[in-house]
C-alpha cells in the first residue's frame, strides 16, 4: 500500500501493485509496468510522450518497493509502425531518479514472440547492472503482503 491508517496499521489505501517485479534473490531490481497507449510526444496531454499520472505511478512503485534507488523502473508501450519519431521521453533516456532509480521508457512489437525476444534483450542488457547492486541497501519485500489481492 502506499499508506497505512495511523490507527491501524493493518488498513491500507492506494494498493501498489506493478505488473511485474524482477527479484535478484528477495529483493527487487526492476520494477516494470505495461502501458496500453502510445508512447508519443502529444501536446498539451504528454509534452515528452509520457502521462504524469503514468510518473507517478511509476514513481511510487519504486519509492515503496526499492526506496533506495536500486531497481531500475520501465514504462513499456506497444510499437507503432508508423512512428517513426522516438517520444521525447525515449530519446533522452535513460532517466534517473532523485533516489538514483534508473528509469526507461521502451516500446515492445506488438507481436508476442517478438515482444518476449525484446524483453530478454533488455534484461540481459541490465544484467551486469543487476549484478553490481548493493543488495543490503534494498528493503526485503513481505512476498506475502504483496501477493495478497
Amino acid at each position: 500500500f502506499l499508506m497505512h491508517s495511523h490507527d491501524d496499521p493493518e488498513f491500507g489505501l492506494g494498493r501498489l501493485k506493478p505488473d511485474v517485479l524482477v527479484f535478484d534473490g528477495e529483493y527487487p531490481v526492476a520494477i516494470v509496468d505495461a502501458k496500453y497507449k502510445r508512447l508519443r510526444d502529444l501536446w498539451p496531454e504528454r509534452p515528452r510522450g509520457v502521462d504524469r499520472a503514468d510518473l507517478y505511478q511509476l514513481a511510487s512503485y519504486l519509492s515503496r518497493f526499492a526506496p533506495t534507488g536500486d531497481a531500475i523502473g520501465m514504462l513499456l508501450y506497444p510499437q507503432d509502425p508508423e512512428q517513426t519519431t522516438p517520444a521525447t521521453a525515449e530519446a533522452r533516456g535513460p532517466w534517473r531518479t532523485e533516489a538514483g532509480h534508473e528509469v526507461r521508457f521502451e516500446r515492445l512489437p506488438l507481436e508476442p514472440e517478438e515482444a518476449v525476444q525484446a524483453l530478454e534483450l533488455l534484461f540481459a542488457q541490465d544484467t551486469a547492472a543487476f549484478s553490481i547492486r548493493s543488495r543490503t541497501a534494498s528493503v526485503p519485500i513481505d512476498q506475502g503482503a504483496y501477493s495478497h489481492a
